[in-house]
């Protein structure tokens, strides 16, 4: 018959590494960020939001052009017509 491991009955299932390595990978990784890697994705975002913004300006400009391309050729039409 097998003898249950007497830590296994303490055991809660997981596995730590309690090195200083360990440690400071983690915190790495896991830790709070910088305020410098905190403002620079604040700024990238604001980047993006910008790029947004001129992307729409871009469409709703050329929109407009269109529009008025449109209301001209329809005033020649027109004129041709009468004539």
């Amino acid at each position: 018959m097998a003898t249950k491991n007497i830590k296994a009955d303490n055991w809660d299932g997981k596995s730590r590494v309690s090195t200083d390595l360990y440690r400071n990978r983690y915190n790495e990784i896991f830790g709070k960020k910088e305020n410098d890697e905190l403002k620079e994705s604040y700024e990238q975002s604001l980047r993006n939001k910008q790029t947004r913004k001129d992307i729409v300006q871009t469409i709703l400009s050329n929109e407009k052009k269109a529009d008025i391309v449109k209301t001209i050729i329809e005033r020649k039409r027109n004129e041709q017509n009468k004539k």
